[in-house]
C-alpha cells in the first residue's frame, strides 16, 4: 500500500474517534476541530492517492460521522460527565432518589383532580381554594368562583391546580 493511502485512511479512522472523544472528554470544540481537520486532510490524501478512494472515503465519512455522532450522543447520558450536566451530579443513587421524590411529588399532585373542596378566596380566575385542611393556588377552569363556594379539582398541570364549581 502506498503512503498517501495508509495516511489518508488512518486521518480518516482518527477523525471517527476523535468525535467520540469529544462527547466523553468536552473540550469546548477543540478535540472536534481537531476531528474535522484530521478528516478533511485524511481525504486530501486519499484524493491524491486515487479519486476513487477520495469518492469512498467522502461517502464513508457522510455516512460514518452522523452514525458516530448519534452513537456518542445515545451513550453520552449515561457517562459521568453526562449524569453531572444532565442532573448536576454523576452519583447515580443521588439520581435515583430525586427521581424518586419527584414521581413521588407528581404522583401527590395528580392525586388531587377530582377532589372536592372550597373556594378560600375568590377565583377571577385565579386564587386559593382548601381541600382538606391543605390550601392550594388554583386557577378556575369557567366563570369565576366566588369565596366559600364548593369546587372540584379538574386537573392539574405542572403544579397548577384547575378547578371548577362543584
Amino acid at each position: 500500500m502506498e503512503a498517501a493511502l495508509v495516511w489518508g485512511l488512518s486521518l480518516l479512522a482518527l477523525s471517527l474517534l476523535l468525535i467520540v472523544v469529544e462527547v466523553f472528554l468536552p473540550s469546548g470544540g477543540l478535540i472536534a476541530l481537531i476531528s474535522a481537520g484530521s478528516g478533511i486532510t485524511g481525504l486530501v490524501f486519499l484524493y491524491r492517492h486515487d479519486p476513487v478512494w477520495g469518492g469512498i472515503g467522502t461517502l464513508v465519512m457522510l455516512v460514518a460521522a452522523p452514525c458516530v455522532i448519534a452513537f456518542a450522543f445515545r451513550v453520552w447520558p449515561d457517562t459521568a460527565i453526562g449524569r453531572r450536566m444532565i442532573h448536576g451530579t454523576s452519583d447515580l443513587d443521588e439520581i435515583q432518589e430525586r427521581e424518586t421524590a419527584d414521581a413521588r411529588a407528581k404522583a401527590e399532585w395528580e392525586s388531587l383532580v377530582g377532589a372536592e373542596g372550597v373556594a378560600f378566596t375568590e377565583l377571577h380566575p385565579s386564587g386559593t381554594v382548601k381541600l382538606g385542611e391543605t390550601r392550594y393556588d388554583a386557577v378556575t377552569d369557567g366563570p369565576f368562583i366566588e369565596k366559600g363556594s364548593r369546587i372540584r379539582v379538574v386537573s392539574v398541570e405542572m403544579s397548577v391546580v384547575k378547578v371548577r364549581r362543584a
